[in-house]
């Protein structure tokens, strides 16, 4: 995977990484798995994918958001009341990734707290609004 990804490709190595881990993981308790054969067996991925999104690829991809739901507004004299139905969807999904995004340091936080973000609070999120947000991103 590349450095410096875009906003779109960030959220595709985050559902990426957290449908790779939560494959392994099973029902197994965060911190448990992370010593077990099961983790070590994918750690060499894991690490590979996560360094890629550091603090400041989170923070980049956090500021697309925004400039997104700006872009949004933009197109209706800056009024959330006269957004359609779809643009109004829009608009809160990428304002729900952005408030996951905020939750984390990005893989600078070390695996163990980064890991447990991911698949404990973002990827459900992630799962949800990446069919909407994704091609916003693009």
């Amino acid at each position: 995977m590349p450095a410096n990804l875009t906003a779109a490709q960030t959220v595709e190595a985050l559902i990426k990484l957290g449908t790779l881990i939560t494959d392994k993981k099973g029902p197994t308790d965060w911190l448990a798995f992370l010593s077990s054969s099961d983790f070590q067996s994918i750690k060499d991925v894991v690490d590979q994918t996560a360094k890629d999104l550091d603090h400041n690829t989170i923070q980049a991809t956090i500021s697309t958001i925004i400039e997104k739901q700006q872009a949004l507004l933009a197109k209706h004299g800056g009024k959330l009341v006269d957004l359609s139905t779809d643009e109004l969807l829009q608009y809160a999904d990428l304002g729900n990734l952005k408030l996951k995004l905020q939750g984390t340091q990005g893989a600078n936080a070390g695996i163990a707290a980064f890991g447990g973000w991911l698949v404990n609070e973002a990827f459900p999120v992630l799962l949800q609004v990446a069919p909407v947000v994704i091609p916003l991103l693009l």
